[in-house]
Parts: structure tokens; sequence; C-alpha cells
């Protein structure tokens, strides 16, 4: 029987060597230099400080099956979305079984100040619902901003605007925003 957490550093060294393919940043795994991918893989020389047999121990016994099914592992993730999106009461990533060793492990929180105010907060409405909302383009956005759930660059994306400006419109605005602290 594979153990929760050992199921959860798979995926999680998994999500580490494909996270600059996800964003676009190389073609594959192997070409994003400043990662052992290569070394673990099996298509370079592995450093002396590197420990890759708790890795390993997943796949195979044998090194290079093991290796060999890393690749597949590897290349798999390329096709599934972000783990993220699996994340279940906001710190949790697993399935529902690991989830649930999880909760068992830790105790109940009594007091909600212990809860991470991101946590607690509702969640955005979309920019669109913003831009909808409030006829003043400058007020759906600092609305947008106030609501904690948007960067000023995702903000300034969408409304066609350098997060530079999107800075500046809030600071310019902070009496209709009276929640933002600049």
């Amino acid at each position: 029987m594979v153990m929760p957490c050992k199921v959860y550093l798979t995926e999680l060294s998994r999500y580490i060597i494909v996270n600059p393919v996800r964003a676009g940043m190389v073609r594959a795994a192997k070409d994003w230099k400043w990662s052992s991918y290569r070394a673990t893989a099996g298509l370079s020389i592995s450093a002396s400080w590197l420990s890759l047999d708790w890795l390993f121990s997943n796949f195979s016994q044998k090194k290079s099956e093991a290796q060999l099914a890393y690749r597949r592992f590897v290349a798999e993730g390329r096709k599934q979305g972000s783990p993220w999106s699996n994340l279940s009461h906001q710190i949790y990533l697993g399935d529902k079984k690991f989830v649930k060793a999880m909760e068992k492990k830790v105790p109940a929180i009594e007091e909600l100040s212990e809860v991470v105010s991101v946590q607690k907060r509702k969640k955005p409405k979309s920019l669109d619902e913003y831009r909808r909302r409030y006829a003043d383009r400058d007020i759906a956005i600092c609305k947008a901003y106030e609501s904690g759930g948007y960067s000023m660059k995702s903000i300034g994306d969408y409304f066609g605007l350098h997060y530079s400006w999107v800075s500046r419109l809030i600071k310019a605005n902070n009496k209709m925003c009276p929640a933002i602290y600049l």
C-alpha cells in the first residue's frame, strides 16, 4: 500500500518539474536547465547531493526501469491540469482518501482567528461582473482589486491597461475604495 504522503510527494515532484512546461517557458521538462529532471530521468549525470532513491522506489526497484517510469509519469503530467484545481478545503492537495487521512491528523480549529484571512474571504466576482456592475471603469477596477482576488497585473490585462496604471487608479480613487490601504 502506498502511503498518502508518499503519493503527495511524488505528485509534488512532478508538479515542480512540469511547472515551467505548463507556464510555456520551455517545450519539455528536459529543456529547463534549473531542474533535476535530466538527472532523475537518466539523461545526464546526477549530482552527488541529489537523493533519488525515495522517488525511484515509487516506480520500480530497478533504477533503469524507475527512470523510464518516471519519464512517463512526468510526460503524463503535461496533459493534466494544474493540481491546484484539486485543492480541498483550501489546504489539502490530494485525493479524497488522502484528505480524510490528513483531517484525522489535524485537530479541529476552534477559533477562526487561526484561519488565514485568504481562506475566510468570499470568492471574488468575475472581472466581467465588476465591469458590468460599475459604470465607472475606475471604480470597477478598485472594487475588483479590493476583493483581494486579483492582482493589479491580472486586472490590467483584463481592462487593457499596464499594471502601473491600475496602481495609479487605485491610489487616485482610494476615497471610492476605502478598504484599500496602499
